[in-house]
């Protein structure tokens, strides 16, 4: 499985007709962190769907916020 996960991320930084060039995700992308206002709150384990963000006291689902992490993120970059 690791092998598996290994070549799709490899494969999925990789932009078709860029030479091969990253997405530029890197370090920037933290899917731990809150939506609403940016805390990086750390890792949590994996049976915590629900959690509330410690600065502005947003009530967070998992999966939900990590997909509004990676909206924004792709946004700020397609903005240039």
């Amino acid at each position: 499985m690791r092998a598996g996960r290994r070549s799709w991320a490899c494969w999925s930084t990789r932009r078709p007709g860029t030479g091969g060039r990253s997405r530029g995700w890197g370090g920037r992308f933290r899917p731990r962190s809150c939506s609403g206002c940016g805390l990086r709150d750390g890792p949590k384990p994996l049976h915590v769907r629900a959690w509330t963000c410690g600065q502005c006291g947003a009530v967070h689902d998992r999966d939900i916020n990590a997909a509004r992490n990676i909206l924004d993120e792709g946004r700020r970059i397609a903005s240039g």
